[in-house]
C-alpha cells in the first residue's frame, strides 16, 4: 500500500512539474480547462490506458493502478480548487507582504492603508470575470452575462443551505 500512496504523489508531482513548465515558459494560458487537461483528463486516459491494456503493471494490480489514478485525481482537485486563490493578488496576502517589506516587519493600520490600492485588486478581478464570460462591458457599464447569473444563483443558493446570509460569512 506504501508503494501506493508514492506513486499517487508522483502522478501528481508530474502534472504539477507539467503545469509549472508550461506556466513559467508561456507555452498555453493557464486556464480553467488547461488545468483539468493538465490534473485530470490526462492522467485519466494514461491510466486507463495502462490499466485496459494488461492485468499487471510491474508489480501493480488494475486495482493498484486505480487507487494510483483516485489519489492523483484527489490532490489534483484540492490543487484545481486552490489555485485562484494562490495565483489572485490575495488582500490579506498583500497586507502580509506590506508588513513583511517593512523595515521593521511592523506597520500600523493607516501605513498599510497608504500602501494598499484596492483599486488593483477590484480590476484584475472584473479582468478575469470578463476573459471567462461571467460578465460583459458595454457603454462603461457592467453586465452579468447567463453564466454570470447561473454562479451567483449557485453561491445564493450554497448560502442558503448553509444557513449564511447574504454579504456575511
Amino acid at each position: 500500500m506504501p508503494l501506493v500512496i508514492l506513486y499517487g504523489f508522483l502522478a501528481f508531482l508530474v502534472c504539477l512539474v507539467v503545469h509549472v513548465f508550461i506556466w513559467r515558459f508561456r507555452l498555453l494560458k493557464i486556464s480553467d480547462l488547461n488545468l483539468i487537461i493538465i490534473f485530470l483528463v490526462a492522467p485519466t486516459v494514461v491510466f486507463t490506458a495502462i490499466i485496459v491494456g494488461g492485468d499487471h503493471v510491474g508489480s501493480f494490480s488494475r486495482l493498484d493502478l486505480a487507487k494510483i489514478l483516485l489519489l492523483n485525481l484527489s490532490l489534483s482537485c484540492i490543487y484545481i480548487s486552490s489555485y485562484p486563490a494562490a495565483y489572485a493578488d490575495s488582500p490579506s496576502l498583500h497586507i502580509l507582504l506590506i508588513i513583511s517589506s517593512s523595515k521593521e516587519e511592523r506597520l500600523s493600520e493607516e501605513e498599510i492603508i497608504e500602501q494598499y490600492s484596492s483599486a488593483r485588486i477590484v480590476t484584475d478581478r472584473i479582468d478575469d470575470l470578463l476573459v471567462y464570460g461571467f460578465i460583459s462591458r458595454s457603454e462603461n457599464r457592467l453586465e452579468l452575462m447567463p453564466i454570470g447569473k447561473a454562479v451567483v444563483y449557485l453561491f445564493i443558493l450554497y448560502r442558503k443551505i448553509l444557513g449564511l446570509p447574504m454579504g456575511g460569512g
